[in-house]
């Protein structure tokens, strides 16, 4: 039987690449993360367990159509070509479908409980707001610009088109969109998210300019699908690293010579 430094993993021309060799430069260029993914499966799978959560067959069936109308696999030549692509056996790619339903599964059963606690002690985290901005390198042009529109009731999405510096809003006169209270520096935090609809803001300092603000809609936080999605997600990831952190594991693999 071949070794681990015998057997070719890779080849590439006339070179054969060993699995050690392979997992030398892996490690080198810092590319393990297939590693963490086997590790979280391997977690995710003695969650279940522990549960009592099994796949039923209709969740696999379920699953299955899924994963074949995402990628438009709708015919079995193609759903075979795809797995014959990335070298998976049928029995693979059904381990893969079971392993996606009790990630659900394990997911909805580690958060639900604290679904609401964390929205209500985060609840600022969840408010947004639509915005369109103006940025200019200058701190004078700036205050020159807001006194314009405070005092002169210039239309601020006229000025964003002749004046902005950031090319990606400047042709739609400034529009920015969606904006998070963490994606804004303190200050412009305080004034944005207390200001009107309607208003205009500023300036504020940033690492790219000076940057002026108009509110164009604010939207309270509130506990729909997508923020218990959001936040299942992000308890989820939280129950991963601890699950990682309390339980011994090991990688003989990454030492193979």
């Amino acid at each position: 039987m071949s070794t681990a430094s015998e057997f070719h993993a890779v080849s590439v021309g006339e070179e054969h690449l060993s699995l050690p060799a392979v997992l030398a430069v892996a490690k080198y260029a810092g590319h393990t993360e297939f590693l963490q993914v086997a590790i979280e499966a391997a977690l995710i799978r003695r969650a279940a367990r522990e549960l009592g959560i099994v796949a039923a067959a209709a969740e696999l069936q379920e699953a299955g159509n899924t994963f074949r109308a995402e990628r438009k696999l709708y015919a079995a030549t193609d759903a075979q070509a795809w797995l014959a692509m990335r070298h998976l056996t049928t029995a693979e790619w059904q381990a893969g479908l079971e392993l996606d339903v009790l990630t659900r599964r394990v997911r909805d059963e580690v958060t639900e409980k604290k679904i609401e606690p964390h929205f209500a002690q985060h609840l600022l985290t969840f408010e947004y707001v639509t915005v369109s901005h103006l940025l200019v390198q200058d701190e004078n042009l700036a205050r020159e610009l807001m006194a314009q529109i405070d005092e002169d009731g210039a239309d601020f999405h006229a000025l964003a088109r002749q004046y902005s510096i950031d090319a990606a809003t400047r042709p739609a006169s400034g529009y920015l969109g969606i904006v998070r209270r963490g994606e804004l520096t303190p200050a412009a935090q305080a004034a944005v998210f207390g200001a009107r609809v309607g208003a205009v803001v500023g300036p504020f300092e940033t690492r790219a300019g000076w940057r002026i603000i108009k509110v164009e809609s604010v939207h309270p936080a509130k506990l729909d699908e997508t923020t218990r999605d959001e936040i299942k997600s992000t308890l989820f990831a939280e129950w991963l690293k601890a699950q990682r952190e309390n339980t011994r594991i090991q990688a003989p693999l990454l030492d193979l010579r």
